[in-house]
């Protein structure tokens, strides 16, 4: 269809056709106030805190140390962690944002895209940092307005994170809100469950039964308490591992929608097929389409969590040729 058109235009009109590339400039905007959730050079997997160590850590201290040696979380200067301290809103949605891939170098060309789409909105939060990571869990669904205006708006950005407010970004995260939210008549099994805000309890209760949260002792969940910074390790660690996302950007070369495949090369020619779902969210620089929409030729992020195709995001416009008459 798409070559027709232009065939077509070319005959009738006799004009070039061209397709013109568009991107914005990506945020580097930093701080050394929040080591947690801003970029940092990934230390060594033998990191060792020196204030993790004593029993009161002990259940956290593993987690921690694989979080950093990942690269998703730092410590401070002196060499501590601090496992204590609460995570802010916009530190614990800046993890979560990595932990769905935001500072993975395939996602290089989509996170301009996600920049160019919702800046405009971002911007009215004055956020010194984490715009690339806000911006991308715009673009992947997992936030939207009333979102920001929830967890970012004045001095919400620096409030605590409470717990009730990480097992809904948890869900998200993790692309489980519509299964979460399908449930109905769900009943918490915690002593405290009439302290989980209405609005929370499906996505605690995913959270729960996705293996990521537990309660705090004695049967307690305790919604409204503060994310510590060891909590945080623990459950971000258990999400990255229960999601497993891998990240591959290639060219596009073939759709066969009757048995659902993307077969798509990498840069040095190597051929993958994909067989995709009704779940795979599929999108064209930002907007979703079907998969019958694909261009041969065009690059896309493709991502898996295990052997499950999550989505596709196709990164550039370049047509498959170009006709002058």
């Amino acid at each position: 269809m798409k070559r027709a058109i232009k065939t077509a235009s070319a005959i009738l009109l006799a004009l070039a056709m061209t397709t013109p590339a568009f991107a914005a400039p990506t945020d580097t905007d930093t701080t050394t106030d929040t080591p947690i959730a801003t970029p940092t050079a990934a230390p060594s997997t033998s990191t060792r805190f020196t204030d993790i160590n004593s029993e009161e850590f002990a259940w956290a201290k593993s987690y921690i140390n694989d979080m950093a040696g990942k690269g998703f979380i730092s410590g401070y200067e002196d060499n501590t962690f601090r496992p204590d301290n609460d995570v802010t809103r916009l530190e614990a949605l800046s993890l979560f944002a990595r932990a769905m891939g935001s500072n993975d170098s395939a996602n290089t060309e989509l996170l301009e895209i996600a920049h160019d789409k919702f800046d405009s909105v971002i911007k009215e939060y004055g956020l010194k940092w984490g715009t690339d990571e806000i911006a991308y869990l715009m673009y992947k669904g997992a936030l939207k307005k009333t979102d920001l205006d929830t967890y970012l708006k004045d001095d919400e950005k620096d409030t605590p994170m409470k717990r009730y407010e990480a097992a809904i970004i948890i869900t998200k995260a993790m692309g489980g809100e519509e299964k979460a939210l399908s449930e109905l008549g769900v009943v918490l099994d915690y002593t405290d469950a009439r302290e989980v805000p209405s609005n929370a309890i499906q996505y605690v209760s995913y959270a729960t039964d996705a293996g990521i949260m537990e309660g705090m002792g004695e049967g307690l969940f305790s919604p409204n308490t503060a994310v510590k910074r060891s909590q945080m390790a623990v459950m971000l660690s258990r999400t990255v591992d229960k999601t497993n996302y891998t990240f591959e950007k290639n060219k596009i070369t073939a759709v066969d929608t009757e048995n659902k495949t993307i077969t798509a090369t990498n840069s040095k020619g190597k051929e993958t097929q994909y067989t995709y779902t009704d779940s795979t969210v599929i999108k064209s620089l930002g907007d979703e389409i079907q998969a019958s929409r694909l261009v041969s030729g065009v690059e896309a992020v493709f991502v898996k969590s295990g052997n499950t195709l999550v989505s596709v995001d196709t990164v550039s416009s370049e047509p498959d040729r170009t006709i002058t008459g």
